[in-house]
């Protein structure tokens, strides 16, 4: 008996949900906030599941893991870097160029954190040190996300090209067993 397309969606948004939760859960803890490689399983729930389930598996996940981890007002600015990321890799996907490579298109997709996550720094030392934080001393501190989130942007683009592939090469020997 064949799965509805509803509920092999929803295992699949469950697994992915999951994975993305635990994986920036055991995520490494930095002064700003926390070295994880959740993106690339947020990218890879773009590819694999219909718009509404990615953008809720990864914003759920995302976000509960910045609420456990103390970074409250980071969560925000997740929220929109997920919505960000999940539609970038969608429409990267449907271009032309993508057509032959849909891996090396889409990857790309991943810096988007890097100033999602300068700005939320920003925002949240300048919150942190209200009423007399000069905007400037937000914007000086937030540099210190650069590093962390450029390093974590690329590596995310290389573990996503790698799980692509082996999404791909599932996909290919699937469609090539006989239908019963």
């Amino acid at each position: 008996m064949k799965d509805s397309k509803f509920s092999k969606n929803l295992r699949y948004a469950l697994i992915f949900f999951f994975a993305i939760f635990f994986i920036a859960l055991a995520g490494q803890k930095f002064p700003e906030s926390y070295f994880h490689l959740a993106d690339p399983l947020v990218m890879m729930g773009a590819v694999v599941l219909p718009t509404p389930y990615a953008l809720l598996v990864s914003i759920l996940a995302c976000a509960a893991v910045d609420w456990i981890k103390g970074y409250t007002l980071l969560a925000l600015t997740t929220v929109v870097a997920k919505i960000l990321l999940v539609l970038a890799v969608k429409g990267l996907m449907k271009l032309p160029a993508a057509q032959k490579n849909p891996d090396l298109i889409a990857a790309p997709a991943a810096l988007l954190s890097i100033p999602f996550y300068y700005l939320g720094a920003a925002i949240d030392y300048f919150y942190n040190h209200l009423p007399d934080a000069p905007i400037s001393a937000a914007l000086t501190y937030a540099t210190r996300v650069l590093k962390k989130e450029t390093v974590q942007a690329f590596l995310g683009i290389l573990v996503f090209i790698l799980l692509y592939g082996i999404y791909k090469k599932m996909k290919d020997r699937k469609n090539k067993q006989p239908q019963e």
